[in-house]
């Protein structure tokens, strides 16, 4: 995936902003290999790099977190950056 086809979070600078982009943009592909046969064997390696990313965030310094509203928010986004892409 070239850079400029990445979602907006992700490319924005902000190391916690795109760790969370990417734990969205890797649980919606872990839900859709999950819900496809054909493709539960990109389970496995989707989850260890979920679980990765949520490692990474966890470890980072508690910043002032985002509202459940804004979470969800930035998932919508991140979803419809990679459906459009």
């Amino acid at each position: 995936m070239a850079a400029d086809s990445l979602p907006d979070p992700l490319t924005c600078g902000d190391y916690r902003v795109s760790l969370e982009a990417l734990r969205a943009v890797l649980a919606d592909r872990l839900r859709v290999a999950a819900d496809d046969p054909r493709r539960l064997i990109h389970v496995s390696p989707i989850s260890k790099q979920l679980s990765d990313v949520l490692a990474l965030i966890e470890s980072l310094p508690n910043a002032e977190r985002a509202s459940v509203s804004d979470d969800l928010r930035a998932r919508r986004a991140s979803r419809r950056s990679v459906s459009e892409g």
